[in-house]
Parts: structure tokens; sequence; C-alpha cells
């Protein structure tokens, strides 16, 4: 992945997220916050992240090819004492900072596509003068569609992180019935863990997506 810099403003009731692949536009402020928005950062990559984990994304009995798969992980800072204090916020509600980041999947076979992302990939740093913030890995999501169009499914499978870094395997069940696109308009399907979830009368026409996490060593 390559390094990159994004400026972003933290202030009024917002949990800022710095990119947002499956959303079409970022947060907004209101009138009313823009003037709580006093405090500028600037969201860096690690310079040479060391945690590297390979996922593996593997299709099994697919309804139908997968023009679109796009992978994003989650990154959360959690000591938020070193974020603007509530007194700087509307309501006294403390702030929040997320950032999405994109990674991409490459297909390998017919079924399976891998890609890379980094537990460690977003930089430690203070940003406002109040300590140094420190990132965290949130879940790893992938996002796959028939062929991107608006309005269809949005199968979206995701890893906990501590499955993350515990290397593990996840398989989630998907109803075909929903693909390409379900009776709701742009649906998005987590899939479920667990077959026997499923009602037995459709359990014979599900498609099944397995995520895998293994330790890229260095």
């Amino acid at each position: 992945m390559n390094s990159l810099m994004r400026c972003a403003t933290l202030g009024g009731l917002l949990a800022l997220t710095a990119c947002h692949p499956f959303n079409s536009s970022p947060p907004t402020m209101t009138d009313e916050l823009r003037p709580f928005s006093d405090y500028t950062l600037e969201l860096r990559h690690n310079p040479q992240p060391a945690q590297a984990y390979k996922i593996t994304l593997m299709l099994v009995k697919p309804p139908g090819p997968f023009a679109s798969i796009r992978g994003v992980a989650q990154y959360d800072v959690m000591n938020t004492e070193c974020l603007p204090p509530p007194d700087a916020n509307p309501g006294g509600y403390t702030s929040k900072l997320s950032t999405d980041e994109s990674f991409v999947l490459t297909q390998v076979s017919a079924n399976q596509y891998e890609g890379v992302i980094h537990a460690d990939l977003m930089r430690d740093e203070d940003y406002i003068g109040r300590g140094v913030c420190h990132w965290q890995l949130m879940d790893v999501r992938v996002r796959l569609q028939a062929t991107g169009a608006d309005g269809e499914t949005r199968f979206v499978p995701t890893l906990a992180p501590e499955s993350v870094l515990a290397e593990q395997s996840q398989t989630f069940y998907f109803w075909k019935g929903g693909y390409p696109r379900d009776e709701f308009e742009d649906f998005a399907d987590g899939g479920q863990p667990d077959a026997s979830k499923f009602k037995p009368e459709i359990r014979s026409d599900l498609f099944a997506i397995v995520l895998t996490a293994e330790t890229v060593q260095p």
C-alpha cells in the first residue's frame, strides 16, 4: 500500500472517517457544528509497517461472477484523550477518529483472491498537542457485487481483528436469491457464520465466502 497523507478536521458530534471506499460521499458537518471545527490534523501511514497479513478470499459455489471485489481495513484511535476535549464539542460529546483504508484483492485462481493489510498501517502520532494517538485495527471487510452497479446487493463478509491477529479462517454463508439484486435496493448482506440460521427450504441454495488471515513473513 502506498504511503499517503490526509487532512482531516475534528469537531462537533462526528465520528470522523478519513476515507470512505464503501460510501459515495464523505461525512459533512451541519452549519451549527462548523464553528467548533478548529482542529486540523494530517493522518499518516507508517513509512515501514511491519505487521503484514495476507487476506485470502475463497468463493464456494458462487451464484455468478463478481466483477467488483473491494477490500477495506478499518482503524480507530483508541485513546480519545488525545483528541479534542468534550468541551470543544456541542453537547460535550467525546471526539472519535476512524479511517477506512482500501487494499487490493488480486485474483489468483477462478474463485480465489488475495490481498495484504498491515495491522500497524496507521502512524501513532501527537496530532494536536494532547498526547500520542494510538491506532488499532478494528476489522477487515470485503465487498462483492455482481457488476458494481448501483442498487446491486453488496455481499460484505467481515473478519474481526482478533481473527486476523490469530491467523484464523471464517466462513460466511449467503442466500443465492439475493444475487445480483435483492428485493431491497442496495442491500448490504453480511452473511451468516452458521448455515443452520437459514430456513431449511433455502439451505440448499446457499453459497459461501471464506476469509483467511495469514502472517506474511518478513
